[in-house]
């Protein structure tokens, strides 16, 4: 039914709901769960990750979507928010916006552009402590970032294309792995793509194509959602694996504060006025979370995190 030497991963996100995550376990083998669009959090990326890991799903990653034109930094600050407390060890870093917004208005970015941001992207990745990999497609890469293709598999690559035409079909797990599902592990390359590089990992082979049971678009289960299929290798699915019995830690207890600066606040590497300067900023109307709170210099500072403090003067609690 599946291809030997390969797992049935789907990948996720807010617009799938809800899930029968048991039910799911007779045809799927993990999930990549989306943590990240830019900066926004998907807010049902926590959520997803501590049904999975109840349901006791071994396979499990996350993917954040790179936008270039936010800041990069900025990105990998909201991506170690997302994953703390949770047994992630993978990210995919999801390489597939070559505007300045993320409908690809024009101007676009350079080549070399892209393939710097996304090197920026994953090798903060490495400083988590995490294993970065990439997603993208061949198509893509060759047209809008070509440098890619030089070092993309120093990672795992996990590429799309499908070999489906348009349009939805609602059915049955058993007739979609015995009737569409790929019998041959085939991911597309364009005429001018080297392989010589290297191959990909992880085939995303359908995107919103099927509706199949057990997954849903609103939580009370009554509007199925289509998913997007993958084939991943062996070797990567082990990467991915976090065990049984890991737990999901509780949020640290914080405070949300919002940041009343009309030119937002300076984020220093220790609570005081001449502290160095990691040149995050806390930008004016955006909220945050506080794990401590010490006095010094005159001003009242919030640990943002590991090294990273910011006077509250200029600031307002909200919960």
């Amino acid at each position: 039914m599946k291809i030997p030497g390969y797992q049935l991963i789907l990948d996720i996100s807010y617009y799938q709901q809800a899930l029968d995550w048991s039910y799911l376990k007779t045809w799927v083998d993990g999930f990549v769960i989306r943590s990240l669009f830019g900066v926004w959090k998907d807010p049902m990326f926590r959520d997803h990750v501590s049904h999975a890991v109840d349901a006791g799903y071994e396979s499990l990653a996350t993917y954040a979507w790179l936008r270039p034109d936010e800041s990069i930094k900025a990105q990998l600050d909201k991506l170690a928010e997302q994953l703390y407390g949770t047994p992630i060890k993978v990210v995919f870093v999801d390489v597939e916006q070559h505007g300045r917004t993320y409908l690809n208005l024009l101007p676009h970015y350079s080549p070399e552009k892209l393939s710097d941001l996304v090197w920026q992207y994953v090798s903060g990745i490495k400083t988590l402590g995490i294993i970065p990999a990439i997603y993208t497609r061949s198509t893509w890469v060759s047209t809008y970032a070509r440098p890619l293709e030089n070092w993309m598999y120093k990672f795992h690559c996990w590429l799309a294309s499908y070999p489906f035409g348009r349009g939805r079909i609602a059915l049955q797990w058993d007739d979609l792995l015995t009737r569409y599902a790929p019998k041959a592990f085939a991911p597309y390359y364009n005429k001018y793509w080297n392989t010589s590089n290297g191959e990909a990992s992880a085939w995303q082979w359908s995107g919103d194509k099927f509706v199949l049971p057990g997954i849903y678009q609103n939580k009370q289960k009554s509007v199925g959602m289509p998913v997007d299929l993958n084939y991943f290798s062996t070797e990567l699915t082990n990467l991915m694996t976090i065990g049984n019995a890991v737990p999901l830690p509780v949020d640290p207890v914080h405070e949300t504060w919002v940041c009343l600066a009309a030119f937002g606040m300076k984020v220093r590497m220790t609570p005081f006025v001449d502290g160095v300067d990691t040149t995050i900023r806390v930008r004016f109307n955006q909220t945050f979370s506080v794990y401590e709170k010490v006095e010094g210099d005159g001003y009242t500072w919030g640990k943002l995190g590991e090294g990273r403090w910011v006077a509250l003067n200029w600031s307002r609690r909200i919960s």
